[in-house]
């Protein structure tokens, strides 16, 4: 079996499940979840038979200033030829409480939605929609942008930043939060690696610095 098969069925994402999105912190580009159900269910099979996932943990989480979050871990299996995968985990996490110019705000679709973000976190380790987060590894479909041309490396002050800061940074609170958690330099070395994607963005790199220092 060729190892990039089937990352390579599932990397592009059809512009009609694109939804670009500007939150004042960062911005980039959402993906429909109905789409990775169909692309699930089209590699393998109806959810239950040829896939399924088995939600692990629910719970709730207080942040700053009275803001609560819900998130959701899951393992997904999905079946080939060779049998039934290994878990494939995901965690997703999405606002229960949330604090706004009008005061405190509940969402009654905290856990749904923290679901549907941690089967895509899940689907992502199989490559699903993989041209949308890794946008250095070009295909046609990511080519068709203005720049027709081979990606020449840049400054750190070029352009080529602002790419790597839309580079899923829909998980970075849910990182910052975990990295927070951890109560000495072996739990802070994994929440590192796990998060490894955000490596090279200052404001992760930071505030892991500053944990580190904290439980040395």
């Amino acid at each position: 079996m060729n190892n990039l098969a089937l990352y390579n069925a599932v990397r592009e994402v059809p512009k009609e499940a694109q939804k670009s999105f500007d939150n004042g912190r960062f911005k980039g580009t959402d993906i429909n979840p109905m789409w990775r159900i169909k692309t699930l269910t089209e590699q393998f099979g109806v959810c239950g038979f040829g896939w399924y996932y088995e939600i692990t943990s629910q719970r709730l989480q207080e942040g700053a200033e009275g803001n609560i979050c819900a998130f959701t871990d899951i393992n997904l299996y999905v079946k080939t030829e060779e049998g039934w995968s290994k878990p494939i985990p995901g965690i997703g996490g999405n606002s229960f409480v949330s604090k706004t110019k009008n005061g405190l705000l509940t969402s009654d679709e905290a856990f749904k939605m923290s679901l549907s973000d941690a089967i895509s976190v899940a689907a992502k380790a199989l490559g699903v929609g993989a041209d949308i987060y890794y946008q250095n590894d070009r295909t046609k479909y990511t080519m068709d942008d203005k720049s027709q041309q081979s990606p020449r490396p840049q400054p750190q002050s070029q352009p080529q930043q602002s790419k790597q800061e839309e580079f899923d940074l829909t998980h970075l609170s849910l990182a910052k939060q975990e990295v927070k958690e951890t109560k000495n330099e072996t739990e802070l070395t994994e929440v590192w690696n796990r998060w490894s994607m955000y490596k090279n963005i200052p404001e992760f790199r930071d505030f892991v610095i500053e944990q580190r220092k904290k439980v040395a």
